[in-house]
């Protein structure tokens, strides 16, 4: 049987626990009104972003800390989770980190996302 990389994914050696927050509400006169967020428990790999993971931030997003997170599970970025258009927050190690890009790779079994640092939130 090939390796494929949703066995490093789900592997208990390298994966961790981490908890998405996905918004929910509606819209009301043309404004979002905030639900109270679902939370869900997702299992997989946290690293540090590198430096080929930054370029696709704003510059500014660069300074408050980014990290990835790959999951068999999908996470969800502004208008890509059909619901809401309000990005997934995950928090890790009592921290918050709001996603800002997603490689969408379901195809072959996991997805890419990357959070930035929350500060004061």
């Amino acid at each position: 049987m090939p390796f494929q990389l949703t066995d490093i994914i789900l592997n208990a050696a390298y994966a961790q626990d981490f908890i998405v927050y996905r918004s929910n509400g509606e819209w009301v006169n043309g404004r979002w009104v905030e639900g109270t967020p679902t939370q869900i428990t997702m299992r997989g790999v946290i690293s540090v972003a590198r430096e080929r993971d930054l370029r696709v931030l704003r510059e500014g997003d660069r300074v408050q800390g980014a990290m990835v997170f790959h999951s068999t599970q999908l996470i969800y970025v502004t208008n890509n989770n059909g619901t809401s258009g309000i990005s997934d927050k995950i928090m890790w190690r009592n921290e918050y980190y709001k996603i800002i890009s997603v490689g969408n790779y379901m195809d072959y079994g996991y997805c890419k996302a990357i959070g930035e640092r929350m500060v004061g939130d």
